[in-house]
């Protein structure tokens, strides 16, 4: 399951080539929160991700305060993962991220940063890699290496 927010597209960008390349369903923390929908249930084997852009060097209040709330069923140990979106340097995002996750009795296993460098990854979605900006290209690397090699710890 793949948990995003995005203000500019970037992260739903992301979170959808993430989504595309586990198999794995997508849910829009913002709509969610505006839902107070915070109860999932995982299938077994299911991943837990988390995408979202860094906002002042930092997850967005509304992730942290997601996080908090979020109650989750699940049979087995769960994989978890963050991806941030960032301009430069995603800075302290993945350790605070970590304390949301821990003040609710979840863990952290791996945590990625996809440099987008501005506004423009929605570049994503055209056909062919020839196509994009070099930068872009990367992304989509960067992307497909997390389906194909999650770091564990």
């Amino acid at each position: 399951m793949v948990f995003y927010f995005s203000g500019t597209g970037n992260s739903y960008h992301v979170a959808k080539k993430l989504a595309e390349g586990l198999g794995e369903k997508m849910i829009d923390m913002a709509r969610a929160t505006r839902e107070d929908a915070y109860e999932y249930t995982l299938k077994k084997g299911e991943k837990l991700g988390f995408v979202f852009p860094v906002h002042a060097w930092a997850p967005p209040q509304m992730v942290e305060q997601f996080v908090q709330r979020l109650e989750l069923y699940y049979e087995e140990d769960v994989y978890t993962y963050a991806v941030c979106t960032c301009g430069q340097s995603a800075g302290e995002t993945m350790s605070i991220l970590e304390a949301s996750l821990e003040a609710n009795d979840l863990s952290l296993d791996s945590g990625y940063s996809v440099i987008t460098g501005d506004d423009r990854i929605h570049a994503c979605i055209i056909s062919s890699l020839y196509q994009l900006p070099v930068q872009s290209v990367a992304v989509l690397h960067s992307v497909r290496d997390i389906c194909i090699h999650p770091r564990s710890g």
